[in-house]
């Protein structure tokens, strides 16, 4: 989430909000086209689903067994991804010890497909602006 004000910023935006009204306005063209053709199939479908979408999001508002359900699964996925998050990074941070290696772990990760070895062998350089 702490890189979504870097995208924004990226694309000019000064918040959420901005970028959903300047990113979502059509351009005349396509206002035109749709006032003398109406929506494309594609706009109809893609409406339909987004108003599916809505009323399942709705419904389960309105039933309190679904929503507890709903919290429930979304906290699992979360711990799921803090454990995922964590694992990737601590163990980098773990000291080397004498029945610990970094590099041994780094290579039984390698081998495992959990990471990718970096590629680039040129050095990378820094300009000051």
């Amino acid at each position: 989430m702490a890189a979504l004000p870097l995208l924004l910023a990226a694309l000019g935006a000064a918040s959420p909000m901005h970028a959903m009204r300047t990113c979502a306005q059509p351009t005349a063209a396509s206002q035109t086209r749709m006032m003398i053709f109406g929506p494309s199939e594609s706009q109809k479908r893609a409406q339909e689903e987004q108003m599916k979408v809505q009323q399942a999001m709705l419904a389960r508002r309105r039933n309190p067994k679904a929503t507890e359900k709903y919290f429930k699964d979304l906290e699992e996925r979360r711990e799921k991804t803090s454990v995922q998050w964590f694992d990737k990074f601590a163990w980098q941070r773990k000291a080397d010890s004498a029945d610990y290696n970094k590099m041994d772990e780094f290579k039984k990760r390698l081998s495992a497909g959990k990471i990718k070895a970096h590629t680039h062998t040129h050095a990378r350089t820094r300009t000051r602006t």
